[in-house]
């Protein structure tokens, strides 16, 4: 059987560049460039992490600070699974008497419209 006959194609990325062999022709394509939310899920799934066992760091979490399971598991996510910033952030946080709940902030602009001559009659 000849090689030629196989076309199944060989790809070779050069400089947002792809080249295309088929096994009879070779060309280049442009390849898009990634979107932000293909870059947050690369950068998730290439993690060395991914195998550490969170549970092992939570208990352990909880017994150095004494802290609740809920507040154990948000500061290892807030520090990617460090053991060491976990506990100095939680210890912060009970030493500082930071409150556990989200708060959302609204800041109210108010409505300034262009004052007429009649509010203003010193100002043209």
């Amino acid at each position: 059987m000849d090689s030629k006959v196989n076309c199944k194609e060989h790809v070779l990325k050069v400089n947002n560049h792809e080249l295309v062999d088929n096994g009879h022709t070779s060309y280049f394509s442009k390849m898009p460039p990634a979107t932000a939310e293909q870059l947050t899920i690369a950068k998730v799934l290439s993690r060395p992490d991914n195998d550490v066992n969170i549970r092992c760091y939570v208990v352990q979490l909880q017994e150095l600070t004494e802290c609740t399971e809920d507040q154990a598991v948000t500061a290892l996510y807030d520090c990617e699974n460090n053991i060491e910033r976990a506990v100095e952030l939680v210890l912060d946080q009970f030493r500082c008497g930071a409150t556990e709940e989200w708060h959302t902030t609204v800041s109210s602009v108010a409505k300034q419209g262009t004052p007429s001559r009649h509010q203003n009659p010193g100002r043209i």
